[in-house]
């Protein structure tokens, strides 16, 4: 539960501080090895008795075997791999809806592009939002208080889609409205941005700033008194602890829940920004999407469990590190030893040393181990890198599985995947976008049939437990139950040939590659080369 000052406007939510732990598990793997060595004691324990020194050594010595960024790369490749479109185009009721898809956000960056982003950080932290925004028109509101369209279009007025992510959304409140429904009645979120020092200095530095949006249309913008900083001690490539500070912009997901440490020492004091906007239909114009809903505006990321797995092989590895780092190396004992004998040069540890024992008992030799702890700890890193395999492919893979042959290949054609269900959730998204979109001009997009929509590729392969799916259509194809062009399609739509190949080109080559197998055969091809003429039948008359 949050225990921060009330009228701090940095406060998140008592439903956002119990979303954290799981935020910071993921964004903290999806960084990368330097960032779990930042982290150093809240991933990788320290040993009852063991002292700072020897626990920097071994956190330096840690490297992450990134399962979980793997797993989330791969689902989210597949449906990228084909642009996104827009699915009969021409319902929308006017030009700037139609030319949106190319640049959504005004940042240059098409349908595809921002789709794909908001896809990622959807399964990675199990839900995040789409704010339709609209270019500021304040300046532009005639006598009777509205923006004309023809002053709309002189100032380049346009419709903005703001990506905004749930560890940046950390604060919410709700409320009836006229109708009894329960509506947002106000939110506040974080936003990161690069701006110059204020000092005159080329130096640039990251800055928080804060919306506070409301229902009603009133909005503020406020900005952070201190550049970002993470307070937590780090370890990096270097030896040495560090302040801890960390780029915000540069992590994989451009985004950091709030550390708790942060809230009460940050303070936002400048309003850089404030006004009012026309909502349509007088509700915030925002968009939620989930992977893993648990209630309205919370959830947990959809690869959790891969995450915690993956926290397990990080110590599992840095235990076999510290372990191997012991173990190649023999360990020195001497035995009967005075204490003349013991000297620094007698005790140091490398092949060049000489030792000189005076003592008459005295004995010295190296102890090897003999590596069966190794050899288990080797097992153990295959068996969770193992489970994070399948962990990552169980999104892509059929909730049910029929074990008949007939019945699975029923299953490929026609597969029901959670990496589909989210799918299909990012595509009602964005539609539900483009109609807030066309509501902010005042326009409605008439379609009855709901034949408009925004299409995702999701006609790739859902492989079943084990990837066994192809083996059944290789099996059909021998039996003659499936034409040599459907196989080749279903080994196209699993990657397994690539894009650009044209399977009836193919078809045609394999054809011409028979006839031309069938002639040689006639001709008596052998692997050494054409049969030469029967004895006897030579074709010019010996003397």
């Amino acid at each position: 539960m949050s225990n921060h000052t009330s009228d701090a406007k940095g406060t998140p939510s008592v439903l956002y501080d119990a979303m954290r732990p799981n935020w910071f598990a993921v964004t903290d793997l999806l960084e990368g090895t330097l960032r779990m060595r930042a982290r150093g004691t809240m991933y990788l324990p320290k040993e009852p008795l063991e002292a700072n020194k020897p626990f920097n050594r071994r956190l330096r010595r840690s490297f992450l075997f990134n399962g979980l960024k793997s797993g989330l790369q791969k689902i989210v490749s597949k449906p990228f791999s084909k642009a996104t479109t827009l699915r009969k185009p021409e319902i929308l009721p006017s030009d700037e809806l139609r030319d949106l898809a190319k640049n959504v956000d005004g940042k240059n960056s098409d349908l595809t592009a921002f789709a794909r982003e908001v896809f990622e950080s959807m399964i990675a932290l199990g839900h995040t939002f789409i704010f339709v925004d609209r270019t500021n028109v304040e300046g532009l509101r005639n006598d009777a208080g509205q923006v004309t369209k023809a002053a709309a279009a002189k100032a380049g007025v346009r419709t903005l889609w703001r990506h905004i992510r749930a560890t940046d959304l950390f604060a919410w409140e709700w409320e009836d409205d006229e109708a009894g429904q329960r509506v947002l009645k106000e939110i506040r979120f974080r936003e990161v941005r690069l701006i110059k020092r204020e000092n005159g200095s080329f130096a640039d530095e990251e800055r928080e700033f804060i919306w506070i949006i409301k229902r009603t249309g009133e909005f503020e913008v406020w900005r952070a008194n201190t550049e970002v900083r993470v307070l937590n001690s780090g370890f990096g490539w270097g030896s040495g602890s560090g302040s801890g500070q960390h780029n915000i912009l540069s992590t994989y997901l451009a985004t950091r829940p709030i550390e708790a440490s942060t809230v009460d020492h940050v303070k936002y004091t400048k309003l850089v920004a404030s006004g009012k906007a026309d909502f349509p239909g007088g509700v915030l114009p925002l968009v939620a999407l989930y992977s893993q809903k648990k209630s309205e505006m919370t959830s947990e990321p959809a690869l959790i469990e891969l995450a915690v797995t993956n926290l397990e092989h990080w110590q599992s590895s840095s235990d076999q590190r510290n372990i191997l780092r012991f173990a190649r190396q023999a360990q020195k004992v001497i035995t009967g030893a005075t204490g003349k004998d013991l000297n620094q040069d007698n005790m140091k540890s490398a092949v060049d040393n000489v030792m000189t024992l005076k003592s008459k008992d005295a004995k010295a030799f190296y102890l090897e181990h003999k590596g069966t702890g190794i050899e288990a700890g080797r097992t153990d890193l295959q068996d969770l890198e193992e489970k994070m395999r399948q962990q990552g492919m169980q999104p892509q893979m059929e909730r049910t599985i029929d074990a008949t042959a007939t019945g699975t290949m029923v299953q490929v054609t026609n597969a029901s995947t959670d990496v589909q269900a989210w799918i299909q959730e990012l595509e009602a998204g964005l539609k539900k976008a483009y109609v807030i979109s066309a509501a902010w001009v005042g326009l409605k997009i008439e379609d009855p049939k709901e034949e408009f929509g925004v299409e995702v590729f999701s006609d790739f392969s859902a492989p079943i437990t084990g990837g066994k799916d192809f083996e059944q259509i290789a099996k059909a194809r021998e039996r003659g139950d499936l034409s040599q062009e459907t196989t080749l399609a279903e080994m196209k739509r699993r990657g397994m040939l690539a894009e650009s190949v044209d399977i009836q080109a193919e078809i045609e080559r394999t054809n011409e590659e028979g006839l031309q197998a069938d002639a040689d055969e006639d001709f008596g091809a052998t692997e050494a080369g054409p049969r030469v003429l029967a004895e006897g039948s030579s074709d010019h008359t010996h003397t």
